[in-house]
């Protein structure tokens, strides 16, 4: 799948609970990465300090818990046209307590959740911007 193809897709289904205008649609995309990988791969592993938000343009993610004993248990499965991450670990700045593997050939778009957070407050700005500029502030 295409990077194009892949933002396009993200691009449909982000567009379901946001209006972005072309700018800020350029702003939300430039922060994702496409990253394609097999079966089995590891996307974060438990006790990760790495916080990134994924959006499934292809394939399936398994989020999974570890027991005491080393045992997985698994949290979560998240399919195609899905976002999904560690956004509490995020929010609090704590290690993921959980893993996300691929079960089969994915595509994934992965973005760095302080880079999604510093992205979100200038799309905010440029909201009041718009919204205020034409009353001449």
């Amino acid at each position: 799948m295409n990077d194009l193809h892949s933002r396009e897709l993200m691009r449909e289904h982000v567009t379901r609970w946001a209006t972005l205008s072309d700018t800020q649609w350029q702003m939300l995309s430039g922060i994702f990465h496409v990253r394609e990988v097999g079966p089995k791969t590891q996307l974060a592993t438990p006790g990760s300090t790495r916080h990134e938000l994924f959006f499934v343009n292809r394939g399936l993610l398994r989020f999974y818990y570890l027991s005491s004993d080393g045992k997985e248990i698994n949290k979560a499965f998240i399919a195609e046209d899905m976002f999904a991450g560690p956004l509490a670990a995020s929010a609090l700045n704590l290690p993921i307590i959980y893993g996300i593997e691929t079960l089969e050939d994915t595509s994934v778009l992965i973005a760095d959740y302080r880079d999604l957070q510093s992205c979100l407050i200038g799309i905010l700005f440029l909201n009041g911007l718009e919204e205020n500029l034409p009353n001449g502030y």
